[in-house]
């Protein structure tokens, strides 16, 4: 009996724990959102001061890895709509720094490792910064029992491109090893140019940012102090038609319409006509001259 009834309390607190659980992963995604609805309106002043304060709330939460993770997005959406170098230096520096926390809280997360050696890439510029990639890259593929990628993000499970989670492991895998190539010749390219052969070894490859999962959702947000483009009414479409179809017509009439010569351009067409048919008789009275003179000969 006593061992029975301590099996069911172990049981409800476990429960009890699961639920907590859930509801604390349901709050952080919730907030995620309102940081992403601030993105999509442009405030993004808003949407980082909210991923700052979901960091400091979940401090003690087993998913404050996911709130890192997400962290990083935020910054990363922030850089690329910002013009000022060092603005967007200083939020790229945090969207690393983010990534890297979010790494080490959940180091078996194989899409955190995708998105912090990715960010790596993007900030290298020597050997070391090529080299501190591939470490990332073969330590996220030495992963025994990587998470499942589609449990890490605000999309559903059901939502996701790939249907399964072997499929999904082994597709950043695959982004994984591509990252690692790309890094390795990176850090060649960058050692020829040290010795100087940067023209005869120009390998490096054009950086291109891949989709981050956690911003699929995302609609690119204005930048600041952009005008939208205004969209017009159907009346305002209809008049719009409407005059131009009547510019048109009137062109038309004017390309049809005879050509009314000027007083100038009359009088030379008079002169020159009457002059043309005095030729034209004089020519007529010569030969009728002729004629007769044959005759009376």
């Amino acid at each position: 009996m006593n061992s029975d009834a301590g099996g069911s309390i172990h049981g409800a607190k476990a429960r009890v724990a699961n639920e907590s659980e859930g509801s604390d992963y349901a709050a952080i995604k919730h907030e995620c959102e309102r940081a992403l609805n601030a993105l999509r309106r442009g405030n993004h002043t808003k949407a980082l001061r909210l991923m700052k304060e979901s960091c400091a709330q979940h401090e003690n939460s087993p998913h404050l890895a996911f709130v890192y993770r997400f962290q990083g997005t935020v910054c990363v959406k922030v850089a690329a709509i910002i013009d000022d170098p060092n603005a967007k230096q200083r939020h790229m520096r945090n969207a690393i720094e983010s990534a890297r926390r979010a790494v080490e809280l959940s180091p078996s997360s194989i899409e955190f490792a995708h998105f912090y050696a990715n960010l790596l890439f993007e900030a290298a510029n020597d050997g070391k910064d090529y080299d501190e990639v591939t470490a990332e890259c073969e330590r996220a593929l030495a992963i025994k029992n990587p998470v499942d990628p589609a449990k890490e993000s605000l999309q559903e499970e059901s939502q996701q491109k790939i249907t399964s989670a072997k499929a999904r492991i082994e597709h950043v895998q695959g982004e994984l090893r591509n990252l690692r190539q790309k890094s390795q010749i990176g850090s060649f390219s960058t050692l020829m140019k040290n010795i100087g052969g940067e023209e005869k070894f120009r390998l490096i490859p054009i950086r291109r940012v891949p989709e981050d999962p956690m911003g699929v959702q995302l609609v690119q947000p204005r930048r600041p102090n952009e005008i939208k483009k205004a969209t017009k009414t159907p009346e305002e479409r209809r008049k719009e038609i409407e005059v131009r179809v009547a510019a048109a017509r009137l062109l038309q009439q004017k390309s049809e319409a005879p050509s009314v010569p000027n007083d100038g351009d009359r009088g030379l067409d008079s002169s020159g006509g009457s002059g043309q048919r005095g030729v034209e008789r004089r020519k007529h009275g010569k030969k009728d001259g002729s004629s007769a003179e044959r005759k009376d000969c």
